[in-house]
């Protein structure tokens, strides 16, 4: 993800200063973003017809990763897990979702799955890495790292 200008930063944190709650609410930042003269107002689309498909597509992201299935594992047991993933090489060509169970069955394509889970939880451990209960956890995941650039191909589960 993309970090915002200091510009952008600043102007949201002047949003929340107004606020009579403490809160930053997204309304109130399309509110301020009105203005062609805020920072804010480039960030937004203001042409309501490409406004409009824009969030259709994203209605169309939130139903197709709200999707579930139920796969057995290599133990036997039945775990429900997303129907479709994005892969994020997938992304750079225009992006698109693949079949869970077609991931799985891919050695190519699970590994960049599992590489993109690793660094998504990395990205985690770096937004929370403040948080001492979860230092347990972070430790984990550096040890679970270590291990996936082991991981063979018999280790992979069942599609």
């Amino acid at each position: 993800m993309k970090k915002v200008s200091e510009a952008i930063t600043t102007e949201l944190q002047k949003v929340l200063d107004t606020s009579d709650d403490g809160l930053l609410h997204e309304e109130a930042v399309v509110q301020r973003a009105r203005s062609p003269k805020s920072a804010l107002h480039a960030e937004f689309d203001w042409k309501d017809t490409e406004a409009a498909h824009s969030w259709r597509l994203e209605q169309a992201r939130r139903l197709i990763t709200r999707a579930y299935v139920t796969l057995e594992t290599r133990e036997g047991d039945m775990r429900q897990t997303r129907a479709f993933v994005s892969l994020s090489s997938q992304r750079v060509q225009g992006g698109g979702y693949h079949p869970m169970v077609t991931v799985l069955k891919n050695p190519t394509q699970y590994d960049e799955l599992l590489r993109t889970a690793l660094a998504e939880l990395e990205n985690l451990r770096r937004r929370y890495e403040q948080l001492s209960e979860l230092k347990p956890l972070f430790l984990a995941l550096g040890k679970l790292k270590g291990k996936s650039k082991e991981k063979g191909k018999e280790n992979r589960p069942q599609a």
